[in-house]
């Protein structure tokens, strides 16, 4: 006998029920995972806080915190700008540092691009101004 179980996370079985845990469907937690987690463990040894503390900060309960830093399952991005939050630190800059190569120093490509741009200001500024446009003999 066939017996559809629609609560069952797209299962047939054949005889027996079978119970899947939401745990065994769940995908494998990946290394970039592993890699925010680990940091972010580093981060609270440092700042000297418990995964308990933590929890209570972020306002999730000690398993769900604990799981994750075990690689059981993966923060979320709320949960990492959250957690990221309480301690002080921009999730962006967070992320990006995790993200990057040990061998790597991250850029502030966006004060290079105000540089530049700086610069060609300047440049037209200079071009456009001719001797006709100048102040002297300027008697304002």
């Amino acid at each position: 006998m066939v017996i559809p179980l629609p609560h069952r996370q797209n299962c047939t079985y054949i005889g027996t029920v079978i119970d899947m845990s939401p745990r065994d469907s769940e995908p494998e937690v990946s290394s970039f995972a592993r890699k925010i987690a680990d940091a972010l463990a580093a981060v609270i040894e440092e700042q000297n806080i418990s995964k308990r503390e933590l929890a209570r900060r972020i306002n999730r309960s000690n398993n769900y915190v604990a799981m994750r830093f075990r690689h059981e399952a993966a923060f979320t991005l709320t949960d990492v700008d959250a957690i990221c939050s309480a301690l002080g630190l921009n999730a962006g800059s967070f992320i990006a540092g995790v993200s990057a190569p040990s061998n790597v120093t991250a850029l502030n490509v966006r004060a290079r691009r105000q540089d530049r741009a700086q610069d060609d200001m300047l440049a037209v500024a200079s071009e456009r101004t001719g001797e006709d446009e100048t102040d002297e003999g300027y008697e304002g």
